[in-house]
């Protein structure tokens, strides 16, 4: 039986994010941080969570955002595109993507990226699920 719990702003300061490199030159990286809002993935050194260094890979390449809780990915106008999970389009320009945990992103032809979020840390007032 599943139970709606809420969390206490004790344990929900910020919601988590792990970003991993699956494949292309940076693959093994990974990164976890506490996210206030957003945060972007690219080649640039700063203002990145995790710096991609693939020069297919823009600067600041792809956006993760955390709006009323609920991740969003949206390219930033990207050289090289981005493509999410199996999907053969490219995401367009100027459009937010809903997140799931485990969603695959293609930044550029070589580079692909895991998003894993940690929904146990919802932000006060909205709910989980406990069994």
């Amino acid at each position: 039986e599943l139970r709606k719990t809420y969390c206490c702003s004790r344990c929900c300061s910020m919601p988590r994010i792990t970003v991993t490199v699956l494949a292309g030159p940076a693959a093994g990286a990974t990164c976890t941080k506490d996210v206030k809002q957003k945060t972007c993935l690219g080649r640039n050194k700063t203002g990145n969570l995790l710096t991609i260094r693939d020069d297919q890979v823009s600067g600041k390449h792809l956006e993760l955002s955390y709006i009323d809780g609920c991740w969003f990915a949206l390219d930033l106008n990207s050289s090289n595109g981005t493509k999410q999970n199996d999907s053969q389009s490219k995401l367009l320009e100027g459009q937010r993507y809903k997140l799931r945990s485990g969603d695959r992103f293609y930044l550029g032809p070589e580079t692909v990226v895991q998003i894993h979020f940690d929904v146990s840390r919802l932000a006060v007032g909205h709910s989980a699920l406990q069994a």
